[in-house]
């Protein structure tokens, strides 16, 4: 079986999008201290990407008023797809947000991602 036999899901990629900070802070406090607010497009940046992806681990976090599942998966893409850190996935009806990609041999790439589900 090949590499990209094994890719057998579909994904679509959102890459991240750096939303410009307003003039003026508020309550007083400077705009140059305030944090990058981070957005996504509603159209994917790359669609029906072949994709494998399984889950490593999952922790709950009790919390009031709601519980907090974490789970942290690991996703396959092949060499030439643009994956990029703190992307937007969505394959097979989950939604995962992307750590730095790796690409181990030189040969693919792999990344561990990570969602949350509020129980």
């Amino acid at each position: 079986m090949s590499y990209s036999q094994m890719l057998d899901k579909k994904c679509d990629i959102f890459h991240l999008e750096e939303k410009e900070k307003k003039e003026d802070g508020n309550f007083g406090i400077n705009v140059s201290n305030l944090p990058n607010e981070l957005e996504y497009s509603d159209k994917p940046d790359l669609k029906e990407i072949d994709c494998y992806y399984s889950k490593k681990s999952e922790s709950i976090v009790q919390s009031e008023p709601q519980n907090i599942l974490i789970q942290t998966w690991l996703l396959h893409f092949n060499k030439n797809v643009d994956v990029r850190r703190l992307d937007k996935v969505i394959a097979g009806g989950y939604i995962f947000t992307l750590q730095e990609p790796t690409t181990p041999k030189n040969h693919h790439i792999e990344v561990e991602a990570f969602r949350k589900v509020v129980l």
